[in-house]
């Protein structure tokens, strides 16, 4: 199970989840501690949570090629202000050299600027993966979008009742139903 300390983190895991791209999310994956006081000390920053604690990275994400990419999900660019947010604008760039040193490119990423519309409809389809979970046609069209069966824009409003009817012909749907029972 993922537990996501964000909204923003968890808009940002939805359409990574969904990318044929990727092979494995790690939500929150914690930084070896050695590397991070060195590079701390290294800065002259105070060491994160003397030393007591792990940071982590927000999502590490793991692609089919064997590549990963390492995401920091923050709320907004006010978030890491300098002026404002010293200390998360030093344990950022902590985070940034971390994955310089290991050749894995980082990100840091904004909530206000993820397509939460795209997020909000592959969580309004995941449920309806399993073909038993499915007994309208409407849950149909939503198991057919989160399987890649069908493909429709995930950015756009989408009325799923009215999707349903025009891409699912009655006898269809009926033969479905029937061969489930």
């Amino acid at each position: 199970a993922m537990h996501f300390l964000s909204v923003g983190e968890f808009n940002a895991y939805l359409p990574l989840r969904f990318d044929d791209k990727v092979s494995n999310i790690h939500e929150q994956f914690p930084l070896d501690q050695e590397t991070t006081t060195e590079l701390a000390r290294q800065l002259g920053y105070r060491i994160f949570a003397n030393g007591e604690k792990t940071m982590t990275t927000d999502l590490l994400v793991e692609l089919v090629s064997g590549e990963y990419i390492a995401f920091s999900i923050k709320a907004n660019k006010d978030a890491v202000d300098p002026a404002k947010h010293r200390r998360t604008t030093e344990k950022q760039y902590i985070e940034m050299l971390y994955w310089k040193t290991k050749d894995i490119p980082w990100k840091l990423v904004f909530s206000q600027d993820l397509d939460r519309r795209k997020a909000s409809n592959i969580r309004n389809c995941a449920s309806f993966w399993n073909i038993n979970s499915v007994s309208t046609k409407e849950e149909l069209f939503r198991h057919l979008i989160i399987n890649r069966k069908i493909s429709v824009d995930l950015s756009r409003r989408i009325d799923f009742t009215a999707e349903a009817e025009k891409y699912i012909p009655d006898n269809a749907f009926e033969r479905l139903m029937a061969k489930k029972q």
